[in-house]
């Protein structure tokens, strides 16, 4: 008996560091900033289909459409860039990409992904932020006109990967 409890102890401990890595696959965006889920900046593909609208705005006043959040805390202190690029749209208008310390304050950044007709968007964000690695960030992406697009994200330089606060992070789950 002992042992067994021990055995599930010791399991239960083993699996525990991969609750601790940030998350890629096993969680998806949230539609509001207080459930977004911790997730990874490496190469990280969202799509903003079927997202709500929210009601924080953005650096130029822009209305929200269907807009997903993301919650990520950088491993270092100091300046880094997200690379932003447009893998598909359902229609060509693009995405706007706002750049949040805190649920529900004014933006830091924002982008806007236009696209031209044919020819992908891609940009940055964050360039200008001096990161801090105690402070959780989220990273908000909005159809521009409500296009619903596919959008590739990473964090460069790569040593800046995002982690997950287990203790506090709320999980997200979407229909």
């Amino acid at each position: 008996m002992k042992n067994s409890i021990l055995t599930n102890i010791i399991i239960g401990l083993l699996s525990f560091p991969s609750i601790i890595n940030c998350q890629t696959n096993s969680s998806i965006p949230s539609d509001e900033c207080l459930d977004a889920p911790y997730l990874c900046l490496e190469n990280l593909i969202v799509s903003n289909k079927n997202y709500k609208p929210s009601l924080n705005t953005f650096c130029w006043g822009g209305l929200s459409h269907n807009d997903l959040w993301i919650a990520f805390k950088p491993k270092f202190d100091g300046y880094k860039i997200i690379d932003l690029e447009i893998l598909e749209c359902s229609n060509y208008n693009g995405l706007q990409v706002s750049l949040y310390d805190y649920c529900g304050n004014y933006p830091i950044d924002c982008k806007l992904l236009v696209l031209d007709g044919t020819n992908l968007a891609s940009s940055t964000i964050g360039e200008s932020i001096n990161f801090n690695s105690n402070q959780t960030y989220y990273l908000r992406v909005d159809g521009y006109n409500g296009a619903e697009c596919s959008l590739r994200i990473n964090s460069n330089p790569d040593e800046y990967v995002t982690t997950q606060d287990p203790f506090t992070t709320k999980w997200a789950t979407k229909d």
